[in-house]
């Protein structure tokens, strides 16, 4: 068996797992979409990684000086290189703080901030247009769902879907009301999604959480690489990391466009799963790249059975050679082949300015 063979074993064994993930969505069980990234950078905004870079070009050189530019361009790099291994994962919010402090010491934080607004503001002239609305976006707000959350701070998916409500947390002012409100509408019966900015978004800075201090804070604890974090309950819990337990424990989710390199994110799962014993059932579901030309199926198999095992996900691969056509796929047989799928109040024309497929 040659490797393209081999590959194509491994992806089909891990979509497998569709059956209960069809399975979960025609029992019209609470379903929550949690969408990451990879659901923005898709539509035309940048990553994290060009964020980072965005920012750090912004530094004024002549005051920060071209050799601490050069530094932190270098760290960029590597935290890059290793993003998608388990020692790598928190580098981007240590590196983030790196570049605020660097900010804060010009006494220029505003700046900092407002940056990262104009990057996700659709209308802003940085993104010229680019953003636009396809297929993909499209299926995926069809599948069946309670509710959205979401790390991303733009608004793409208000700009399609007409949210029963749109609620962005904000970790310096937490409001319980608020959250209160989110999960009480969660459990009515309504056609009109209810989505919830987890790490804020533009329309409020304070709200935004991508440094290490401020993840430390928005959960009410610190990711330390050689020492675990207590896996309980804690009076030092924020409203934050309580809200995603209840969400995690009672509820299904889908990962779409996340990668499940957030350690405050898994920590929550893995603590939920503990509590709840959830690795004995088909409970979380994560749709997820595998490009072998850049990947090794060991190491990815490793992560697909810490995913099972520790956070209760089952795994379904789609291949990402050629883009990510493969995933759009799978969320379109799903909703042909499952009976009720979600239908929005009100959809976006693809073809309204997007590049729609």
């Amino acid at each position: 068996m040659d490797k393209k063979d081999i590959v194509k074993s491994f992806i089909l064994k891990t979509q497998k797992n569709i059956d209960g993930l069809r399975s979960v969505l025609d029992k019209k069980e609470n379903i929550i979409l949690f969408i990451g990234s990879g659901f923005s950078t898709s539509a035309g905004y940048m990553s994290w990684n060009n964020l980072l870079d965005y920012l750090i070009d912004k530094l004024p050189e002549c005051t920060v000086g071209k050799e601490r530019i050069e530094d932190l361009k270098n760290l960029l790099n590597q935290n890059y290189d290793t993003s998608d291994k388990q020692n790598g994962a928190s580098d981007f919010p240590k590196l983030a703080l790196q570049i605020k402090e660097e900010y804060d010491k010009l006494d220029i934080i505003d700046h900092y901030y407002g940056y990262i607004c104009k990057v996700y503001d659709e209308k802003d002239e940085i993104n010229d247009e680019k953003i636009g609305v396809n297929a993909f976006h499209l299926n995926t707000l069809k599948l069946k769902h309670k509710a959205i959350i979401t790390t991303n701070y733009d608004f793409h998916i208000e700009k399609i879907l007409n949210p029963l409500s749109h609620l962005i947390l904000d970790y310096q002012n937490e409001n319980a009301f608020t959250l209160h409100s989110f999960i009480r509408n969660f459990s009515k019966t309504k056609p009109e999604s209810e989505i919830l900015h987890i790490h804020g978004a533009i329309e409020n800075y304070n709200s935004i959480i991508l440094s290490e201090d401020e993840y430390n804070e928005a959960y009410g604890f610190i990711i330390e690489p050689r020492q675990e974090t207590k896996d309980s309950l804690d009076k030092s819990w924020t409203i934050l990391s309580r809200l995603l337990w209840a969400l995690f424990t009672f509820n299904h989710i889908i990962f779409i466009g996340f990668g499940l390199h957030d350690p405050f994110i898994d920590k929550m799962l893995s603590i939920s799963c503990k509590d709840s014993w959830l690795w004995l059932n088909d409970n979380h579901y994560a749709l997820m790249p595998f490009n072998s030309d850049i990947e090794n199926l060991s190491e990815r198999q490793k992560k697909i059975d810490d995913l099972n095992n520790k956070l209760g996900i089952k795994t379904i691969l789609y291949d990402s050679k050629d883009g990510h056509e493969e995933l759009n796929t799978l969320i379109n047989d799903l909703i042909i082949e499952v009976k009720e799928t979600h239908i929005p109040k009100r959809t976006i024309d693809p073809m309204d300015g997007s590049n729609a497929e």
